[in-house]
C-alpha cells in the first residue's frame, strides 16, 4: 500500500502541475471551476462506490483505504482529460 501511494501521489501532483502549467494565457475561470468540480464529484462517486461495494463484505474495514487510492487515481485522470479538452476547445475558438 505504501509503495502504491508513492507511485500514485506523484502522478496526482504531476497532473495538477500539468493542468496549471499548460493553461492558456487567457483565464477561463468558469471552465477550470467546472473541471475541478467534476474531479471532486468523481472522487465523491468513487468513495460512494467503494463504500457500497465493501461495506457488506469481509474487507469492510478497508473501504476508506480503497476509496483514497481510487480518488488518487481518478483525480489526475479528470484533470488530464479536462486539460486536453481545454487545449483543443479554446485554441479552436481563438483561431
Amino acid at each position: 500500500m505504501i509503495v502504491s501511494f508513492f507511485i500514485i501521489f506523484p502522478l496526482l501532483c504531476i497532473a495538477a502541475w500539468w493542468y496549471i502549467k499548460l493553461a492558456l494565457k487567457e483565464k477561463h475561470l468558469l471552465y477550470d471551476t467546472l473541471i475541478m468540480l467534476a474531479a471532486i464529484l468523481s472522487c465523491i462517486a468513487v468513495i460512494y462506490y467503494f463504500y457500497n461495494v465493501s461495506i457488506q463484505g469481509p474487507d469492510r474495514a478497508w473501504w476508506p483505504v480503497l476509496a483514497a487510492f481510487g480518488c488518487l487515481s481518478v483525480f489526475p485522470v479528470v484533470l488530464g482529460v479536462g486539460g486536453i479538452f481545454r487545449l483543443f476547445i479554446f485554441r479552436k475558438l481563438k483561431n
